[in-house]
C-alpha cells in the first residue's frame, strides 16, 4: 500500500467515523486528537501510579522481613505479613507488565496524539 493509498483510507475511515457521530471530519479530527493527549496523560499517570504503589508494597513487605513472625502483642501478624506478601506479587505481576505498554504508548499520545490518533483510527 503506497502513500496516497494510505492517505485515502485514512480520510474514508475519518468521514465515515464523522457520518456515524452526525458531525464533520474537519471538527472530528481535533476532537481525537484532543483526546489521544488526555488519554496519553491519563495512561502515564496511572501506570505510574501501580507501579509507584507495587514499589512502596514491596518496601514495606521487605521492611517487615526483620519484625518477628510471631509476635505475642500481635496475633494477627502472621496473616498480615502473608497477605501483603499476596498482595505484593500480585500487584507486581499486573503492573509491570501493564506499565510497559501503557506508558510508552502514553508518551506517544503526549508527544504526537497525531499519530496516536491515526493508530486509533488505522486496524
Amino acid at each position: 500500500m503506497n502513500q496516497q493509498d494510505l492517505t485515502q483510507e485514512i480520510l474514508n475511515r475519518l468521514d465515515a467515523l464523522a457520518a456515524k457521530l452526525g458531525t464533520t471530519a474537519e471538527y472530528l479530527w481535533p476532537a481525537l486528537v484532543r483526546e489521544q493527549y488526555a488519554l496519553g496523560w491519563a495512561k502515564v499517570v496511572v501506570s505510574a501510579t501501580i507501579v509507584l504503589c507495587a514499589g512502596a508494597l514491596w518496601v514495606w513487605v521487605l521492611r517487615m522481613r526483620d519484625v518477628p513472625f510471631f509476635s505475642p502483642q500481635d496475633e494477627t501478624r502472621p496473616t498480615r505479613k502473608l497477605g501483603a506478601c499476596i498482595a505484593a506479587v500480585v500487584l507486581s505481576a499486573v503492573s509491570f507488565p501493564v506499565a510497559t505498554i501503557n506508558i510508552p504508548l502514553g508518551v506517544v499520545g503526549i508527544v504526537a496524539p497525531e499519530a496516536a490518533a491515526l493508530r486509533a483510527i488505522l486496524p
